[in-house]
């Protein structure tokens, strides 16, 4: 095959679901894949307005439930002409199998298909009866629950491995030139109450400077939604590069029933590493942690009960060994957390050779974290000065 010819296949969903804030991550994946390989980016548009569109999806999500068929929940049909080495999709869910099913001799045309699909437990098996005749199509599946590695093992001819999600480490990173830490505590997402709520009354007595959210999916059918997911990785990585802590816990720990009692390694450790920030709250208690996030101190544990909650953040960011935390959390993700690492996991699924792409960002990850490990503190970080907004 020419080199200049593309040799991978994605589908992306970008422009058929709603923009949850969940999804955004992994179209910045999509982004970098078409960086650093040579691609072509299938994202198809709905053929039907919002609102007829959500409730086809509906309809087609729950037949997919009961029966091994396939609706088209108003995704236009694309034939595949043109021929590849590899397809590859990311399943946010494994209903979005259903927009697979709307492209055409895909599997006719690509040698090689990979399907990484991150939220799927194992119980959602007994949901989806589609699934199983669906993933059976892909040679290779990632998938980001290590429970049903075992379970989706057995409906795929190759093999099914777990991996974590990444960050664009190279947008993240503070460095080359810091911006000062001004926030002491950010904390998005799902968020653990009783902490939350010592943070606010820290905050409301001007005895730290604590940034969350303030809106919530409770109600909204598909969650909290982005208007330009560039825009949304933006803002995240600009408010965790300014933030001292970034309080961290395992992926829907509030639902273990949902999840089969795993606690998931969410993609918050990644983006909060890559960052710099000192992450606060809970880990995953369990080895696939250790070997992902396997330097010491990443994660520091915080008891909710702690209190007064300003006297406990102020001991961490005054340790000795803060800046070194830091540092170690920004090369370790420059090492081994871009997304560049996730795609060479694909490309070895599909036995295909990096191109040079790959091989220029592997380059350029190491440059800046060589930089990184030889950096002094930074006399402008104000989790260093006496003037902190903390006080006891």
């Amino acid at each position: 095959m020419k080199p200049n010819k593309p040799r991978v296949l994605v589908l992306s969903h970008r422009n058929i679901v709603n923009m949850i804030l969940a999804r955004c991550l992994w179209f910045e994946f999509e982004d970098i894949i078409t960086q650093i390989d040579t691609v072509d980016i299938l994202a198809p548009y709905r053929t039907k307005g919002t609102k007829r569109f959500d409730r086809g999806y509906r309809i087609a999500a729950k037949a997919a439930q009961y029966f091994p068929v396939a609706l088209n929940p108003g995704v236009p049909v694309n034939t595949v002409e043109n021929e590849y080495d590899l397809f590859f999709t990311v399943c946010a869910f494994p209903t979005d199998l259903l927009y697979v099913n709307a492209l055409k001799g895909w599997r006719r045309k690509c040698k090689t298909a990979v399907c990484w699909v991150d939220e799927m437990y194992l119980n959602d098996f007994p949901k989806v009866k589609y699934f199983r005749a669906m993933i059976s199509e892909f040679d290779h599946v990632i998938v980001s629950c290590s429970q049903v590695v075992d379970v989706v093992q057995k409906l795929v001819g190759g093999k099914c491995v777990f991996a974590v999600p990444a960050v664009d480490a190279l947008a993240f990173c503070p460095y080359p030139n810091p911006p000062e830490r001004f926030i002491d505590v950010l904390n998005i997402g799902r968020r653990q109450e009783t902490l939350h709520a010592a943070l606010i009354k820290a905050a409301q007595e001007n005895k730290l400077t604590y940034f969350y959210d303030t809106i919530s999916s409770h109600g909204a059918k598909y969650g909290l939604t982005a208007f330009d997911y560039k825009q949304h990785r933006f803002l995240l990585s600009n408010l965790l590069k300014r933030s001292k802590c970034f309080v961290t816990f395992p992926g829907r720990f509030d639902e273990l029933r949902t999840t089969g009692g795993e606690e998931v390694i969410g993609a918050r450790y990644f983006e909060g590493a890559a960052a710099g920030a000192l992450m606060i709250g809970h880990q995953p208690q369990n080895q696939l942690f250790r070997e992902f996030i396997f330097w010491p101190n990443a994660v520091i544990e915080l008891d909710s009960h702690s209190a007064p909650i300003e006297k406990v953040i102020r001991d961490i960011v005054a340790q000795p060994t803060c800046d070194a935390q830091r540092r170690d959390n920004i090369v370790h993700s420059l090492l081994h957390h871009d997304w560049a690492y996730r795609w060479e996991i694909v490309l070895g699924l599909a036995q295909l050779p990096a191109l040079s792409g790959l091989l220029d960002r592997k380059r350029r990850l190491k440059e800046l974290s060589t930089l990184v490990q030889g950096q002094a503190p930074d006399p402008r970080d104000s989790s260093r000065r006496d003037t902190s907004p903390i006080r006891s």
